[in-house]
């Protein structure tokens, strides 16, 4: 009696094409539900419960009675839809696998210093190591935006004892040389004062080191720095 009883359980679902059948003869009305798991939703018409198993990649496989003589649709997932894309992924594993083992390593005959660019003219290691300023550095003020006014002016300028070399300083302001230095030694200093050439207001200064050999014969680098002039 118990093995009949779970007989009939199982049975109370009908299949998809009887549930078709009901839906031919009696109309689309007569499926209002929708059941995926266990719950029944409410569902107004065999169509919509059709769209609604496809949006969720599932398909109709048979009505669960409800009473009244009003159907549910019994919608289960597609097993094909997750097996096609995962036979394929395998398959493009297997043919990328196969592929990585028929390949052969291909030696590149490269030219001799590759990427190196070649100069116009070499120059002899002697001529640079016989200079008498070879490896030397030249030391520089670095100078900060600056404020002027009646009180407080002028540009202090000087060559480092650290130097060997003379440097002389350019100052330009508004494109025009505004005041420049006599050849500074070594930890010589100056004041380079143009106050009284400029008006109230904001100025670009741009000041010019620039180096000597202390015979005044040779010029080293210069070095160039642009600061903002404020004055009042």
């Amino acid at each position: 009696m118990i093995q009949i009883s779970k007989i009939r359980k199982k049975n109370k679902d009908i299949s998809a094409e009887r549930l078709e059948k009901l839906v031919k003869a009696s109309g689309d009305d007569c499926v209002a539900g929708y059941v995926r798991f266990r719950k029944i939703k409410a569902c107004a018409g065999y169509k919509r419960a059709c769209n609604k198993a496809a949006m969720h990649l599932s398909v109709v496989k048979g009505g669960r009675p409800m009473g009244n003589n009003l159907y549910a649709a019994v919608v289960r997932f597609r097993l094909i839809v997750f097996l096609i894309p995962l036979f394929l992924m395998l398959l493009a594993g297997f043919f990328l696998t196969t592929k990585q083992k028929g390949v052969k390593a291909i030696e590149l005959v490269t030219e001799e210093h590759q990427g190196v660019i070649e100069p116009e003219e070499t120059i002899k290691e002697s001529q640079w190591n016989q200079s008498p300023y070879a490896g030397l550095y030249i030391c520089v003020p670095g100078y900060s935006d600056c404020i002027w006014d009646k009180d407080q002016h002028g540009l202090p300028v000087y060559n480092s004892e650290k130097n060997n070399c003379l440097i002389t300083y350019q100052v330009y302001v508004g494109g025009e040389q505004v005041a420049q230095s006599e050849p500074l030694s070594l930890g010589e200093e100056a004041v380079l004062d143009f106050y009284d050439r400029l008006t109230t207001g904001v100025y670009t200064m741009e000041i010019v080191a620039r180096a000597y050999s202390p015979d005044m014969t040779e010029e080293f680098n210069s070095v160039y720095q642009e600061v903002q002039l404020t004055v009042y």
